[in-house]
């Protein structure tokens, strides 16, 4: 069995053309340790979807990374989060 050291070891660091597409969108990425990804500047609110890119490049980082954090500030309701029941 691998120590939790050599783990971390294992998970890439952020792609930085991944970082830039992203701040030209807005949004801000930052790693977490030892895994995951923190992400700002997403209105998860909006009447539109993000553009294409963006959920392309995110969900490579979740696939990295195993998950992202959505950082907001705003208050969200069921919809939001794609609640279809709510």
């Amino acid at each position: 069995m691998r120590s939790a050291t050599n783990d971390t070891a294992l998970i890439p660091q952020l792609n930085p053309d991944w970082l830039t597409a992203l701040q030209v969108a807005g949004i801000c990425l930052t790693s977490l340790k030892p895994i995951g990804a923190l992400v700002e500047g997403l209105d998860l609110g909006a009447p539109n979807p993000p553009p294409p890119f963006v959920v392309e490049i995110l969900e490579l980082i979740m696939a990295e990374r195993g998950f992202v954090v959505l950082r907001s500030d705003k208050a969200l309701g069921a919809k939001a989060y794609g609640c279809t029941w709510a």
